[in-house]
Parts: structure tokens; C-alpha cells; sequence
């Protein structure tokens, strides 16, 4: 201590594998206002040179290695007369890094860049040209991210990656690895994003996926084959090229989503051949059975609504099957068109051929419930086999011949 200062130096401390540079700390006007100043710059290095101990404290934070020059630079100043006490900025520099992931084994090189974090009124993060390759493919991020889970958040930023692995980029998120996520990533954009003012939100450029795979297997859905151009332009983001095989059914998508802050937008989906049976999935029976306990009224009275950002959004539906199969039966010509809106599904309209009869479907379903879903619908049968109709809706009728009739 001296002149009423309080000083330590030279003090050293460590991060998992890693040694800190040492800190220099002082505190002064102990008996007035309090201000303390605490500095450390300086390189990062591993905390042992044993090569066990290391290897056991690297696969403690999921690493197998790490090489490569970190550089640290931290300066903390704390002033209580201040309205805003706390001042801090602290940087990370590297300049050529390599790691290994544990136990994927998935490689990072030669990462480059500087990470800046700055907090005084409020928390702003700094990426400055962080570049690198995952496995053998280059990225690129630049860009900052002010005030992160606030509402006043806002993310400026340019990412550009050429053909990543998703499954090697996965490894870095434990809770996607049970999804088994396979296929390449292509992503180029530019970012404006004002969490507080999403109409100033703009976004430019393209994200390419292809060779996709992905399971859930708590949903007994699978999905091969698949590829995805989304084209970012201002305030929309268009859907082009898109076909997927969920359950080996082949489904191609088009569409469009805009306005931020109040989500509207069309999807228009295509299928040459359909089983439907192989695309519901248990996720689809466990839908059906709740819509029968709907109408038996044997749910309770709990209200569950839908998650805030469907409540919000408007969407024009329409589908297109040239042949499908349900339950066995081949239908044609399979055309849905709806309306959502904020929660309900409105002008709903199914049709279809069967052999040589026609049935069409109209209706509204109410979502804003899921633990209620109410509905309407208005059916017109005409000429179609009683026995298509078994086939249908599972049932045994033993009535023979044509049917034509309509119903609400």
C-alpha cells in the first residue's frame, strides 16, 4: 500500500488448459469513492507441458489440442462516483490457431482475428476479420453484436463460408448431434438486424444447402436428399430450389417470408408421387389423436397456445400432389390451398379424384388451442365407391356402390 493505493501485481491465474497473462490490479480512495484499475496483456499458454495432465485438462473443455499464438488484453476500471461505475474492454487476438475438438475430432486451422468485448453502458462484441478453416473449408465472420438478448440488440456483420460440413459443424452445438445433421453449407450475407426496430432489418446475399440428411428419431422422421437456396433481399427471404425426401416422399418447396415485424408470406409445395402413410410420422399420429380426443371433448380445459412468433404470422398455403396414396387408396390430382392467419386456417379448400369419382374438402382449423383444436368442415362426395371411402377413413361400411352427397 501506498499514498492510500492499494496495489498487487504480477498476479497469475488460469483458464481450464490455459495460463492467463498476469494481472495488475489497484484500488484507490478506500475511504471516499472507490476506483479500482485492473490490467493484464500479454500471450496465452497452456497451463502444463506434461503431456497427460494437458491431455486430461484439454478433453475436460472438449479439446484434443490446441497450438498456435493467443494474445489477451484486458482493462477493467471501476469508479463508484461515476453513474455508470464500470468500464471494461478486453480483446483476444489470434494469429493462427489450430484445435482439435474431443471427441469428435473435428479441426479448426489457422484461426485469425480479434474478439473485442467493451461494457460500459451497455455489452457491444466486436469480431474483426475472424477467419479460418473447419476441416478444409474457409470461413469468414466480420461484424459486431450490440446489447446481445436485450431489446435494444442489434447485429451488423458479413458471414461467408464456402461448402462447410454441417456434421463437423454441429459437433461444436452437443444438443443438434442427436438430429445426426449431414450435408455442405454455403453462406454468403450481409446482416442489419435491430431487434427493437424490425423493419430496419435488411439482408442481402445467399445461403445454399445441399446433400442434406437429418433424423429425429424421437418423431420417427427422416429426411435424405436434400437441398435449399434462400435468397436474402432486404426485408424477404425468397425460398428457391428446395426439395427434400421426408420419409423417402419427395417434396419440392417454393415461397417467400417478409416483414420482420409482422411475418407474411406464401409457401407453395409440390409432389409428383405421395404416400402419405410414410410421411406421417408418429409426430403426425400423435397430431391425429389429438384432433380425435378434440372431438370426443376429452381434453382438459388447460390452455396452450401456440409459440408467439406463429401467433403473428400470415401465410398462403397451397399444395399440388399429381399421385398420392392413403391408406392404400391411389388418389390424383390432389390440390390444398388455405389461408393461416395469426393462429387459424382459414379458406381451406382439399380436393381430389378417386378412380372415377371426386371428393372435395372445405374448411377452417383453429390452432390458437393446441390442447383444443377446433374446426369445421364442409365435404362434397360425388360419385365415389363406398369401398373407397372404407379405404379412407379405415372404416368398415359394407355398403356397395357409388356415393354422392354433401354434408357440414
Amino acid at each position: 500500500m501506498q499514498d492510500g493505493t492499494i496495489q498487487a501485481e504480477q498476479i497469475q491465474s488460469t483458464s481450464g488448459p490455459l495460463t492467463l497473462p498476469t494481472m495488475n490490479i489497484a484500488a484507490s480512495d478506500l475511504s471516499g469513492y472507490l476506483k479500482i484499475n485492473a490490467s493484464a496483456k500479454g500471450p496465452v499458454r497452456l497451463t502444463t507441458s506434461d503431456a497427460a495432465e494437458l491431455s486430461t485438462l484439454l478433453k475436460k473443455n472438449h479439446l484434443k489440442d490446441l497450438t498456435g499464438p493467443i494474445y489477451l488484453d484486458i482493462q477493467y476500471h471501476y469508479d463508484e462516483a461515476r453513474s455508470i461505475p464500470v468500464q471494461s474492454i478486453s480483446s483476444l487476438s489470434l494469429d493462427g490457431v489450430n484445435l482439435t475438438t474431443y471427441p469428435d475430432e473435428v479441426k479448426l486451422k489457422d484461426l485469425k482475428g480479434r474478439l473485442v468485448i467493451k461494457k460500459e453502458a451497455g455489452l457491444n462484441i466486436d469480431i474483426q476479420e475472424l477467419s479460418g478453416k473447419l476441416e478444409q473449408q474457409p470461413f469468414m465472420v466480420n461484424g459486431s453484436i450490440k446489447d446481445p438478448g436485450k431489446q435494444k440488440m442489434q447485429i451488423d456483420g458479413r458471414i461467408e463460408t464456402g461448402d462447410l460440413d454441417i456434421a463437423d459443424f454441429s459437433s461444436f452445438f452437443p444438443k443438434l448431434q442427436k438430429y445426426q445433421l449431414q450435408g455442405k453449407l454455403d453462406l454468403d450475407a450481409d446482416i442489419h438486424y435491430l431487434h427493437n426496430q424490425p423493419l430496419e432489418t435488411n439482408l442481402n446475399g445467399k445461403i445454399q444447402l445441399h446433400d442434406i440428411q437429418l433424423r429425429m428419431p424421437d418423431k420417427n422422421v427422416s429426411i435424405n436428399n436434400g437441398k435449399s437456396l434462400l435468397e436474402l433481399k432486404g426485408q424477404s427471404v425468397y425460398l428457391k430450389k428446395t426439395s427434400y425426401h421426408i420419409n423417402d416422399q419427395n417434396i419440392t418447396m417454393t415461397g417467400r417470408l417478409s416483414n420482420p415485424a409482422h411475418p407474411y408470406g406464401w409457401l407453395y409445395f409440390r409432389s409428383p408421387q405421395l404416400n402419405i402413410n410414410k410421411l406421417i410420422s408418429e409426430a403426425g399420429t400423435h397430431q391425429q389423436q389429438t384432433l380425435t380426443q378434440s372431438l370426443n371433448k376429452k381434453l382438459s380445459n388447460k390452455h396452450t397456445p401456440l409459440p408467439s412468433w406463429m401467433q403473428d404470422l400470415k401465410l398462403r398455403l397451397r399444395a399440388e400432389i399429381s399421385n398420392a396414396v392413403y391408406n392404400n387408396q391411389p388418389l390424383k390430382n390432389v390440390e390444398y390451398s388455405g389461408n393461416y392467419k395469426n393462429g387459424v386456417l382459414e379458406n381451406q379448400q382439399l380436393k381430389a379424384d378417386i378412380e372415377n369419382g371426386h371428393i372435395k374438402l372445405l374448411g377452417t382449423t383453429d390452432l390458437r388451442n393446441t390442447n383444443a383444436i377446433d374446426f369445421s368442415i364442409e365435404t362434397e362426395i360425388d360419385q365415389v365407391n363406398f369401398q373407397s371411402l372404407e379405404k379412407l377413413t379405415d372404416t368398415k361400411l359394407n355398403i356397395h356402390g357409388p356415393l354422392t352427397f354433401s354434408a357440414k
